[in-house]
């Protein structure tokens, strides 16, 4: 797995959790449910899942474009080293 599929999994997954987090804390203010209910937990990481889900056609280019910004500073960096 190389460091670019790495970072948009991690980007992935922090996008799922706080959206879970969010809808955790939502829908126990709005329904009679306990913050730890295990139907509240799997529902609100369903959601949060879904919600990386879409944001990953939007995110996954954005770290592309980092990488490759990343990549091209590195070059230049060796570059200058070698003279």
């Amino acid at each position: 797995m190389t460091k670019t599929r790495i970072a948009k999994k991690a980007v992935h997954m922090v996008v799922a959790l706080n959206v879970a987090a969010v809808v955790n804390a939502k829908v126990s203010d709005y329904l009679d449910l306990e913050d730890e209910s295990i139907t509240l937990e799997i529902g609100s990481f369903v959601a949060g899942q879904l919600v990386a889900n879409q944001t990953d056609r939007i995110t996954d280019p954005a770290i592309d474009r980092i990488v490759q910004k990343w990549q091209a500073r590195k070059a230049v960096k060796a570059e200058h080293t070698d003279e």
